[in-house]
Parts: C-alpha cells; structure tokens; sequence
C-alpha cells in the first residue's frame, strides 16, 4: 500500500457535536499511536545501511539536510493544482499489490485499507456495506475511471455494492478519507474511493494477453481475461479490454451469485503534451440471499430468499491538455446507468418489529451524466491557480408494489435532481518547505438548498527529521437519496442535507530516512442531520440530533528485507452520540490489518493476512439488538511462478477455521481453498 498524494478532494458526512471536550483524550492516542506505530503505508524505500551516517560522522547540519520524505506521486483525475508536494496524504493499492493479495473479491481487497470497514456476511452476493472511520454507507463517494456511480435508488442512501468490478480489471485503488466536497461536491463525507482499470500510458508496452482462472470452496469459480496494447494501431496508443464471469453457491443456505462483466479503455498520450482516455465498464449481476434485517439463514422464519438482477454501465471521457508552460486544461464527461429487478419475500414479524416487512416487487432506473472543466494556472513555482465547473444531472423511477393481507400497494415514484457548480483552488508555497492549500467549492442545486464547501490545510516539511506534518479543515455535505426523499412508505421530502466537519492532524515520518515508513493522523469530525429511521407512526426517514466520531489512523511499513516487506493498520474510531440515542449499527471501534510479503526465492511469492475487528452492534427483526463479539480472520496466499508464462496460486481463506458471526445470522462457514491459474502470452 502506498502513501498517495491526493490533489483534488472534500468529502460529506453524517452528525457530529462536542469535539472540544475529547481533544486532549484524542491527543494522547495520538501520542501513543506514534510512539508505538501498529499500522502501514508502503512506499518506496531505501535500505537502511546506505543513508544512515555511521557512528563516527558528525551529525547534519541545516546546509546539509537531507531530502523531505518522499511520497509515491499518485495523481487522481481531478487533481486541480498540480503541486503533489503540499496536498493531502491517501492510500493507494496498485495492480501487483492486489494480485498479491488474492482475495476472492474487490470488497476483501478494500477492506486492508486504513479505517475502512464493510459489513460484510461472507458471501459474494449479498449486501456489502463500507463505513470509513464511522461513517454511514453513503458518505464514501465512488468513482470508477471518473465515473460516479453512487445510487441515489438504494435504500440505504445512496452507497454502492461493488459487483461490476473485478481485482483482474482494476489496475489501482485510491482512497481519499476526510471531507471533501470541495472537490468532489455531494457524498464525500466520510472520503472517496477512486478505482482506474487501466494505468497512465507514460511509454508504449508490449501487446499481452492474460487469461486467469480460479475455483475454490463454496461452489466459487471465476473466469476471465484481458488484452493490453494494441499492436496494429499507432505506436503511442495503448489500451485494455477484460471480461470476467464469476460465480459462487452454497456458501449459505440458498444464496447465490453470477455475474459478467468487463472493461474497455484507450489512451493516448498528446504531442503538444496532455492525454486523452476513453473507459467503459459494465456489468450483468443477479444474485438470491436472505432480505436485509431477516436474520440470514441461522434465524429467518420466511426461508424464501430475496432474488435481484442488476444491469449496470458506464462510459467517461477524460482529457488534459498542455495549452502553455504555466497553463493547462483537463475536462471530463461521463454518463452511468443501472437497472434493478428485486423480488424480496418480506420479513415476519419478530423481536424488533411486530409487524416485519411485507413482500416487495420493485424496478428502479437510475442515470447521471456529468461535464466537467478546469483551468489550471501556474505563474511561478510558488504559486497555482485552478478554476472550474461543472455541471451533474440524475435521474431516478422506481415501480413497486407491497403485498399486504390487505391487498398490494403500489409505491412508485420518480426524482430528477440537478446540479450547476463553481470552484477553485489555489496553492501556495508561504516559504520553502510549507504549502497553504485552500479550496472553495459553490453548487447550485436545483429545487434544494444550495451548498458552499470550504477546504484548507497547511503542510511543513521537516528534512531533518524525514518527516511531514499536516494540518487540514474541511466541509462537507451529501444531499438525500432520491429513496430518502420520494419513496412512497417511507420518504420525506422535507429531509435537510446531511454535513460535516473535519478536523484532521497527520504526521509521516521515515525514521533516519530507513525502511520504517510510519503515518499517524487524528481526525474529529462532527455530523450534523443524519438521516435515520423512525418508527412513527407514521414510519418514516428523519433527520436526527448531531453525532461526533473521533479516533487515529496509524500505518507503518517496514521493508525488513529486499525480499520481505510487512505492512498494517490500525484504526480507532469513537461515535459520540447524543444522550439516550441508541447505538449505530455496524461501527466497531477497533479494527487493524497486517500483511506480510515474503518473496524467499524469485519464483515463489508468500502472502499472510490478518485482519481484527472488535464487537460491533447490529440488530435483526426476529433477534432485535445484539453486540457481536471480537474476530480476527487468518489468511494465506501463495504465488508460484515456473515461467514467464504460467503463474499458479493457492489461497486459504480463514486459515485458522473460526466460525466467527460477521453480521447478525452469517456465520463463518470456516476454512476455505482457492485455486488458480493464470496465464500471461
């Protein structure tokens, strides 16, 4: 994993109050998070004996000061300033690294980032949720290729299942935590999550085809390929085209998942200098599991599974252009659309709800396109400039029916929203060694309370010590899903946006310039107007009092050997609620990650796994709340490469055998293989 620098970026979130009181408390995690650092970002590194002064030289001087640390020079797509030196810090997993990890999918991979949890019961086809330091579901905006692809249909605000990926089509992960709207405008509350299927063109590549197979416990089997370059088209095009079907059955009682999918991608690299992409991604899911609050297959009373098809594509177009030395233009534009079919039996009544869920029949469309366009303006190297706009429209109609005893009702709707924007950046380098970023973002959102988004923070290079601090503040804000404010049963067109505020204090350190890479950021970021359930009558979504989430983030990694590299995580995340408010699902307060790289010959590559996570609430309608326990998942992959052509793996899943509960009715079904092939021509 490696530490990104992360140009363009703001973000909203849920309810927050009463920092204040919890500073010095969250200080001294931080204190101690440095200290004794349990976590990892991966960057690249230098052995230690060639940079620390032996013993018999005298210390640095000022005139002699070591380089600042150096950080891997990651660039999202809507980076405005082109200064990577002075933006704020992410995370980034590139294709290698999720290769390595083997994990049966993209839900598993992401989870190894810092202060990311999903909710996940253990299947490929069910319900995956991603909370990012205590956020709801919906604050972690999603980008594929710079397309938007949140679902404002979605019941639970507007999140997104990530199905119509696969590990083999995805080429890099980023992830942006924190505020920041100001770039990304609504749902970046908690942070965003940038997933590219194709790399950067910076030299023309061999043309290749890769086809990979695998199968393993649980009925699972995957099948796929991808073809890079185009060795008949002009030298400096390149290119990636993929599929994929994968399938599993039998993990739980009745559950199952198929999909199809693939990528298509072109790039090519300007004369004058600039880029030009064009990507393509689609997806055909359907997938059968146990309806949400049921209690899965250990307590649902109605057996019956609830079947979904989902059809899903987007396209964007994205292109930079070098018009000058200190004047530069990037534009975007992309369209995305998904189809839902769902059939879900309903739930009966049980514990938390006497009356259950009826049984549903729903079809819902969903579109957005977008244009987007920014001048970036260098005069010197201490100063950049980025102005902007951009324009979003969306578009939502859901036809249902519930199945009373009574008789069905119907429950259709239909919502357009769009939105006009405006924003601007600029960065300054105040004296050598310190950068001011400020970001300014207005959009006008039609029929809906207009949004102003702010975001500042302030970076210092401290050679000496190798090291980088970083202060950051910024806002937030995420306006309802169309299912929040239309749906027939339970909607409130009255609902207020959800908004937060972000505090943030990052220090990155490379002890004596080594192969130790240690981060420790503290972050207190305030909620307001989360949107929640009630019960009524009538039931009905509201907005709800503030929350505050407060906590650290420590990563470490430590290239012990050239062929030995150990990284992790550690996250704590505190929800201040306020006085009698019940506990929020899904939020565990400790979570950590931990793998280790072990390459002992070159043909043979060894990846253990660990991840812990505490005992969390959760609830369903036949048990009503519960807290479930702790659980730490042991995994192990191996790679076996005997030629340039053939690559085979191993992987075992839950090596350690726990049959842990990860959602209320979802346990564990233990230790599982998973065998694979690829083949690279």
């Amino acid at each position: 994993m490696k530490l990104i620098n992360a140009e363009h970026c703001t973000s909203p979130g849920p309810h927050f109050s009463a920092y204040g009181r919890r500073i010095g408390t969250a200080c001294l995690g931080l204190l101690a998070s440095a200290i004794f650092p349990l976590s990892a970002l991966r960057a690249e590194t230098t052995p230690a004996e060639e940079t620390t002064p032996p013993p018999e030289e005298k210390p640095l001087s000022i005139e002699e000061t070591p380089p600042p640390l150096e950080l891997a020079p990651y660039t999202v797509f809507t980076s405005q300033a082109d200064r990577p030196e002075i933006m704020d810090t992410g995370f980034a997993l590139d294709s290698a690294e999720i290769q390595n990890r083997n994990r049966p999918g993209l839900w598993e991979v992401i989870q190894d980032l810092p202060g990311i949890y999903v909710v996940n019961p253990g299947a490929l086809g069910a319900n995956y949720e991603l909370t990012l330091r205590g956020g709801d579901p919906n604050f972690t905006k999603v980008l594929i290729d710079g397309i938007e692809v949140n679902n404002l249909m979605d019941s639970r605000g507007g999140s997104y299942n990530l199905n119509a990926l696969s590990s083999l089509a995805t080429e890099r992960i980023e992830l942006l935590p924190g505020s920041r709207s100001a770039i990304y405008g609504s749902e970046a509350l908690s942070g965003v999550l940038l997933f590219e299927t194709m790399p950067t063109p910076d030299a023309p590549s061999p043309s290749t085809a890769v086809l990979e197979g695998e199968i393993g416990g649980g009925e699972y089997s995957r099948i796929g390929g991808s073809i890079f370059g185009f060795p008949l088209a002009q030298s400096d095009l390149s290119g990636k085209l993929s599929f994929e079907n994968a399938s599993e059955d039998g993990v739980y009682e009745d559950t199952r998942f198929r999909v199809n999918r693939g990528t298509a991608g072109l790039a090519l690299p300007l004369e004058g200098g600039g880029l030009v992409r064009v990507n393509f991604f689609g997806a055909e899911i359907d997938r059968q599991y146990f309806p949400d609050d049921s209690g899965g297959p250990e307590y649902a009373v109605l057996r019956e599974t609830e079947h979904r098809k989902s059809r899903e594509a987007g396209v964007s177009t994205r292109a930079e252009f070098d018009l000058t030395d200190a004047l530069d233009l990037s534009a975007r534009a992309f369209y995305y659309k998904i189809h839902d079919e769902v059939d879900s039996p309903g739930v009966a009544p049980g514990v938390r709800d006497p009356f259950g869920l009826p049984a549903s029949s729903e079809d819902t469309d969903f579109d957005r396109w977008g244009i987007d366009g920014h001048l970036g303006y260098s005069p010197n190297e201490m100063l950049s400039f980025v102005f902007g706009a951009s324009l979003k429209n969306e578009k939502g109609t859901s036809e249902s029916v519930l199945f009373f005893p009574f008789g069905p009702v119907p429950g259709d709707y239909e919502k357009t929203l769009r939105t006009r924007s405006l924003y601007g950046e600029g960065v300054w380098e105040v004296v050598p060694g310190q950068y001011l970023s400020l970001a300014l973002r207005y959009d006008d959102i039609e029929g809906q309370k207009n949004q102003t988004s702010e975001r500042a923070s302030y970076t210092v290079e401290l050679p000496v010590i190798y090291s980088n601090v970083r202060l950051a503040y910024g806002t937030g804000y995420k306006t309802p899903s169309f299912y929040a404010l239309a749906n027939p049963i339970v909607g409130n067109p009255d609902l207020e946006d959800e908004e937060s505020k972000l505090y943030e204090f990052t220090i990155s350190t490379r002890p004596a310039n080594g192969p130790f890479l240690i981060s420790n950021t503290l972050f207190i970021q305030d909620f307001t107007n989360l949107i929640d359930f009630s019960p009524g009558p009538p039931p009905q979504l509201v907005n709800r009092d503030d929350v505050t989430t407060q906590g650290f983030t420590t990563e470490l990694s430590w290239e012990a050997r050239s062929d030995l590299l150990l990284s992790g995580n550690v996250t704590y995340a505190h929800l201040d609620l306020p006085s009698g408010s019940p506990p929020i699902r899904n939020r565990p307060e400790w979570q950590a990650a931990a793998i280790l790289t072990w390459t002992p010959i070159d043909s043979l590559e060894i990846t253990p796994q660990g991840r812990y996570i505490s005992s969390r609430e959760d609830s369903s309608i036949p048990t009503g709340p519960q807290k479930l326990g702790s659980y730490f998942l042991f995994d192990l992959a191996l790679a076996w490469k005997p030629n340039d052509t053939f690559r085979v793996t191993l992987a075992i899943d839950n090596l350690l055998n726990r049959h842990v509960e990860r959602t209320i009715g979802y346990v564990d079904p233990g230790i599982r293989a998973r065998f694979g092939i690829n083949a690279s021509f």
